[in-house]
């Protein structure tokens, strides 16, 4: 610290007020370092622009903590003629100005064989021997292994999870992987270099199994984790984009959900989906595939299917399907197409219910009377997602298929109880027994269906006000 002492222009400060001062700068540098890594994640090479509100920060470095700090490391490092890894590791000819010092201390990356391997097994102790991260090996189709949140709570996954903590944890220690998107067993890969016995640089290729302890292999033992059914190619072992990465992920995700539920025995879905929010987790992962891959009609029709099994009219899935057969991205094949014809007579339906007229007469003879109103926040009691109601009947309208396929049939008062259309907080439509809904009483937020506008005028804090549309339909409600 006396060597600060004597360039701080007040030499009353003292070492504390000075450590106050470095963590302060640190913070603040910390969150645009954060910051950065946000918004260029997707760049190899970064302009001056994304450097500036650090070197805002620099500028009004009155105490010079920053400059001193950095310049006296790097000296130190050049200047050491036996850390050949450091030579490498930093180019000989970097000005020492601060903002190119953070430039190559935080966004460089090291080739140096050695130095790559020395991080490697220290990432393999900490990660796996010390935390104690595993691939998932006793239940690898958990759907739960696909989630990077879960993986790094629950401290397991599968290979393309863990590869994409291993790679994140590699870049912050300056060290590049690349995501091989090698079938069946993805994978990372590290090319560093070495001083040959000429004295030449040679380049050095390992790859690296996550799902497996981060073992390192040669190129011949990576070939032999594809699939048995498919060829031993080199093509298998060629790096892949982000974007790619992410397709993967979310592929892996819908064709977990797809082969335990079942393309054709949909009701299957209801039934195993214990938590209402693993059905909204595959809808999303389906119209992510969707945006990622607008070519993938399988998909496509899958989610259109689930759509109409769930009575939900989607209008954008339906032009989004004629607008890719027009421009030829692919051709609606009959399934596809049959699931938009009904999901059109949905649309049709509802426009037959809305010409109805219902009220509330005091003598209407039913088991049980219609409890809530239309505009009243709801939770259903099995799935807990919240709504807002906009319509009901005074008994089950549906089909005798779709009472049985959704269980209506299972429950205490079965059809013959009012039944709720409810706008609910994911995007989507519902038809809801009166018992499986509970008013919502505490934390009552305005529900965010792009839908809410077309049935309601206002919020008023706890409850919906109809427009003047509904309340023709609804006139004593």
């Amino acid at each position: 610290w006396s060597k600060w002492n004597q360039k701080l222009p007040d030499p009353s400060l003292d070492w504390y007020q000075i450590y106050k001062a470095r963590h302060k700068l640190e913070l603040q540098i910390y969150h645009q370092l954060t910051k950065i890594n946000e918004d260029y994640f997707d760049e190899d090479l970064l302009s001056s622009q994304a450097f500036r509100p650090i070197a805002r920060l620099l500028q009004n470095d009155d105490y010079n903590i920053a400059t001193e700090t950095l310049c006296e490391y790097l000296t130190t490092i050049l200047a050491d003629t036996s850390r050949k890894t450091e030579k490498l590791y930093f180019p000989s000819d970097i000005k020492l100005d601060t903002l190119s010092l953070l430039k190559h201390l935080y966004f460089i990356t090291a080739t140096d064989h050695y130095y790559c391997n020395n991080v490697l097994a220290a990432i393999n102790k900490v990660l796996y021997d010390d935390i104690g991260f595993h691939g998932n090996h006793n239940d690898y189709y958990d759907d739960l292994n696909s989630f990077i949140d879960q993986v790094l709570n629950r401290k397991t996954g599968i290979p393309i999870s863990l590869c994409v903590i291993y790679l994140a944890i590699a870049r912050r220690l300056h060290v590049k992987l690349d995501p091989i998107g090698c079938p069946g067993h993805f994978l990372l890969r590290l090319k560093t270099s070495i001083i040959g016995v000429d004295g030449s640089n040679v380049t050095n290729e390992l790859f690296i199994d996550a799902f497996n302890g981060g073992r390192l292999l040669s190129q011949e033992e990576a070939m032999t984790l594809s699939p048995p059914l498919l060829p031993s190619k080199t093509e298998y072992l060629q790096p892949i984009k982000n974007r790619q990465v992410l397709i993967r992920m979310v592929r892996n995700l819908t064709n977990i959900y797809q082969n335990n539920f079942g393309r054709r025995n949909m009701f299957i879905v209801t039934a195993i989906l214990n938590y209402f929010t693993r059905l909204t987790t595959l809808i999303n992962s389906l119209r992510l595939t969707m945006l990622l891959c607008p070519e993938d009609e399988d998909n496509h029709s899958f989610l259109t299917q689930l759509y109409y099994h769930f009575r939900v009219y989607d209008e954008e899935i339906i032009e989004s399907a004629m607008e890719k057969r027009r421009n030829g991205i692919f051709n609606l094949n009959p399934r596809h197409l049959d699931s938009i014809k009904r999901m059109e007579e949905l649309k049709d339906k509802s426009r037959k219910h809305e010409l109805k007229i219902k009220r509330r007469p005091p003598d209407v003879n039913l088991p049980t009377q219609v409890l809530y109103r239309i505009g009243m926040m709801m939770q259903h009691r099995r799935y807990g997602y919240k709504c807002v109601i906009y319509g009901w009947d005074y008994e089950c309208r549906m089909s005798h298929a779709w009472v049985t396929q959704m269980g209506v049939d299972m429950l205490p008062d079965g059809t013959k109880q009012p039944f709720y259309n409810v706008l609910v907080e994911d995007g989507s439509e519902r038809y809801a027994a009166q018992e499986n809904l509970e008013q919502l009483k505490d934390e009552i937020e305005p529900c965010p269906h792009p839908e809410v506008g077309k049935y309601f005028e206002s919020f008023d804090g706890t409850s919906y006000l109809s427009n003047d549309q509904l309340l023709i339909r609804y006139p004593n409600n």
